[in-house]
């Protein structure tokens, strides 16, 4: 009697499974369109909801994919500046809706506020958008009868509306970004081309298991990023993202030598990683000749693998 065959085995938790899951290696929902079938439906879960946010969700990255029109499979995408406070009073949250027509209405938030006055009486002051007055009623009895429950009366009959307006009102809208989780979320795209490129070895290797380490770890900080010993360089919004900047594409993934040596990522205009996959690994002249290019159009969405040559040709061709 003969053993089964194990199965296929995941890339991140290295367990074995009849059958594995599509990976976009750069998530679909930013025009990603490059898919490997070589990690398991709970690693793959975990990837999209705990890393490929920090891609996908940030806000210069929302900025370009609201301009582009990269909804993600769940169509809900909203302008990155549809929500934020009015500088003349941050308890208020205003909404900017974006239509056909620029620049988009605001729309003031309902804010409900009880206060005592200089005379020891207690007040309720209503603010609301002048679309919405025909909500007041409803409002009112509301307060009425929360206030009746603490022994307090008001007449909703005796209330006054003012009507307020103000011409191009200061808007703050407050956005974070996690560079770690940016950071986690690109080496999450190292780490797969290069599982692609070179197999079990690679997924064996130290470098590899420190890799999945970082990149799987939920409260990843500055110091697991330097225990990963990286050979290499990533930026946010620097320079370094202009290697290979005569490529031309949304997306660009090199791989630097036949076997792979390095590999280097650029995200829209906003990152660029290069990492060296091995400990051991150097870069010579022979290995940039080598280089495999794969180049993403995120509107269609597409992708084309080209050689140095081929990718010359196509972007610094001969005058």
């Amino acid at each position: 009697m003969t053993d089964s065959p194990p199965g296929q085995q995941c890339i991140f938790c290295l367990n074995f499974f009849q059958e594995l899951t599509d990976e976009h290696i750069i998530p679909d929902a930013i025009g990603g369109s490059l898919v490997i079938r070589r990690v398991c439906k709970d690693c793959n879960s975990y990837l999209g909801s705990k890393v490929d946010v920090h891609l996908v969700s940030n806000f210069l990255v929302e900025i370009v994919r609201f301009q582009k029109g990269l909804t993600g499979r769940r169509k809900n995408l909203k302008h990155p500046l549809s929500y934020g406070k009015l500088v003349s009073d941050p308890n208020v949250g205003i909404k900017w809706e974006i239509g056909e027509e620029a620049p988009g209405k605001l729309i003031l938030d309902t804010n409900v506020k009880y206060y005592t006055d200089e005379n020891g009486a207690q007040r309720v002051a209503i603010s609301l958008d002048a679309t919405k007055e025909v909500e007041l009623p409803e409002i009112l009895e509301k307060i009425a009868a929360r206030m009746l429950k603490k022994g307090l009366e008001m007449d909703p009959a005796s209330v006054t509306p003012i009507h307020r307006s103000t011409e191009n009102p200061e808007v703050s809208f407050t956005h974070t970004i996690n560079l770690i989780g940016i950071d986690q979320a690109v080496l999450k795209i190292v780490y797969e081309i290069a599982s692609e490129e070179l197999g079990s070895d690679y997924i064996q290797s130290e470098s590899s298991k420190r890799l999945r380490k970082f990149i799987m770890n939920p409260s990843a900080n500055l110091s697991d990023l330097a225990e990963l010993k990286l050979r290499g360089q990533m930026d946010f919004l620097s320079k370094f993202r202009d290697i290979f900047d005569f490529v031309k594409s949304d997306h660009l993934i090199a791989i630097i030598g036949q076997p792979a040596k390095a590999i280097y990522v650029r995200i829209f205009d906003f990152y660029g990683a290069l990492v060296l996959i091995d400990d051991d690994a150097d870069i010579g002249s022979e290995h940039i000749e080598s280089t495999k290019f794969v180049e993403f159009d995120v509107v269609v969405p597409s992708h084309s693998i080209l050689n140095m040559s081929q990718v010359l040709s196509k972007h610094l061709p001969e005058s």
